[in-house]
């Protein structure tokens, strides 16, 4: 719950300081939402509807073997395969300037592709 807090508050903060300096506030962002451990892409339902409310495109991975691709678990399943799972999202789904929102452990990457 605190990272999932911790990684809205850092992907708000860039158009809010923009909008207190006087400046116009950023562009609309793509956010890509990564859950932890045992979750899915269902995790970041609300935060979801909030940015979007917002007007920022935000795609939820669900990661091979969790969630709703639980289905899909096996022992080869490991790191490589979660890392494959987010850029064939990001690639596939032809996203651009994503902002990139990882809940374990919680950090933000902005990836320019």
């Amino acid at each position: 719950m605190i990272a999932r807090l911790a990684a809205v508050l850092l992907a708000l903060q860039a158009p809010l300081l923009s909008a207190q300096q006087g400046r116009a506030p950023a562009k609309h962002y793509t956010y890509v939402f990564v859950h932890g451990a045992w979750g899915g892409g269902w995790d970041w339902r609300a935060v979801d509807s909030m940015l979007t409310r917002h007007g920022h495109h935000v795609v939820r991975v669900t990661l091979t073997g969790l969630g709703e691709r639980h289905h899909l678990a096996s022992p080869n399943i490991g790191l490589g395969t979660h890392i494959d799972d987010v850029i064939n999202r990001i690639l596939w789904d032809d996203l651009h300037d994503v902002v990139l929102c990882i809940s374990t452990p919680c950090c933000l990457i902005r990836v320019n592709r």
